[in-house]
């Protein structure tokens, strides 16, 4: 197996043991999103909170979907990348939530960062396959109009709680505006070295 193989899957792992780590100190440690908790100083809240998960069935569910997205976002981002984006989805998808869903008091999974990789990786699809990019994102929104309409079916009685539809809509529109510029980034970047190389 090549190093950068290897390096890339041992930065999902990580994101696996992270999950789990803050999962068996959820009970000793102030780590859950708790409003109330937040608004008194526990600003750490919003950058553990997204980390865990109402029951096993919830866990276990996200984290086998961060496995599959892990393996369309590494091609053109490389394991440390995502496991950056990630973390960063987490932290903003919690403050959003803690800033514009106000009737939500205690929020729980990766669910809401999941989607926004998602729309990540959809994004970029659009360096290369324009078309699948198109479906991808059609999918993402049609999925999202499912929850609008459908939030309370099998998945809420596999993980206990009521699905948070606001935190995937977050979640999707900070991963389609973070997908976007990383798009346009790596698009100028990949002109750039083009250029470069023709004149060398």
């Amino acid at each position: 197996m090549q190093p950068n193989i290897v390096r890339n899957y041992a930065f999902l792992l990580f994101c696996v043991l992270i999950a789990l780590l803050v999962q068996g100190l959820a009970p000793y440690w102030p780590l859950a999103f708790d409003r109330a908790a937040i608004s008194d100083g526990q600003w750490w809240r919003l950058l553990s909170g997204g980390w865990l998960h109402h029951n096993a069935a919830h866990l276990w569910m996200n984290l086998a979907a961060l496995c599959l997205l892990w393996t369309f976002l590494i091609p053109p981002l490389g394991g440390g990348l995502c496991w950056l984006l990630l973390s960063l989805l987490v932290a903003l998808v919690d403050a959003a939530i803690w800033l514009w869903v106000p009737q939500t008091i205690h929020y729980w999974g990766l669910s809401g960062a999941l989607h926004g990789l998602f729309a990540i990786a959809a994004c970029l699809q659009w360096l290369t396959q324009k078309r699948q990019a198109v479906l991808w994102l059609a999918g993402l929104g049609g999925k999202l109009l499912w929850d609008l309409w459908h939030p309370d079916g099998m998945t809420a009685d596999w993980i206990g709680t009521r699905v948070h539809v606001e935190s995937h809509l977050l979640g999707s529109g900070l991963g389609v505006i973070l997908g976007i510029v990383l798009t346009l980034y790596l698009s100028r970047h990949s002109v750039s070295t083009d250029v470069n190389a023709t004149k060398g």
